[in-house]
């Protein structure tokens, strides 16, 4: 039997949801989208207390946003979809274990095309992203798809390397990544 060591009251509405949830080894974070465009992320220490209360904006089009634990820190990076114009991209935001800003990288298309993350895990100093990257605005089955395998410096962002998962032979799209040590 489970038994509720301690509350959190979450402010909500009606339209209010939560999103992902994530544990670094000493908090957990948690997103609650708060209305179309609006989104708040809490993290709480190990004993239940909250320590931080961050709200973001986010595209109303999407209500898709990853939490993942920055193994080397503690803390946490968001990628968050977002859409401008006729691109559809992703936003990277990488805080501290007191969900301060370290940085943040917005990665959008050429032209009137999307990039949509479809995994994200971090290892020892950097972010590793699976995304497809499509030319055309509208996504269909029938859609040319470039998947590739992306890796960010955890320091700063920075585009450490691009692979494609896919040949003349093979497309390969996963929706999971674990790294085997």
């Amino acid at each position: 039997e489970l038994k509720a060591l301690k509350t959190f009251d979450v402010p909500s509405s009606e339209k209010s949801g939560v999103g992902s949830a994530s544990y670094n080894g000493a908090y957990v974070a948690f997103t609650v989208y708060d209305e179309a465009g609006k989104m708040r992320i809490f993290a709480l220490n190990i004993n239940g207390d909250p320590i931080s209360d961050k709200s973001i904006n986010y595209s109303a089009e999407f209500n898709t946003s990853d939490l993942v634990p920055c193994v080397d820190d503690k803390g946490f990076y968001l990628v968050s979809q977002v859409k401008e114009d006729k691109q559809t991209g992703y936003t990277i935001y990488k805080y501290d274990s007191a969900f301060q800003e370290q940085w943040k990288k917005d990665i959008m298309p050429e032209s009137n095309g999307y990039i949509i993350v479809e995994a994200a895990i971090s290892d020892k100093g950097k972010l590793i992203l699976v995304q497809r990257t499509a030319k055309n605005v509208k996504f269909s089955s029938s859609e040319a798809l470039e998947p590739s395998l992306v890796c960010y410096d955890q320091n700063n962002g920075d585009l450490l390397f691009k692979s494609p998962l896919y040949d003349k032979n093979f497309l390969s799209v996963p929706n999971q990544l674990i790294i085997d040590k």
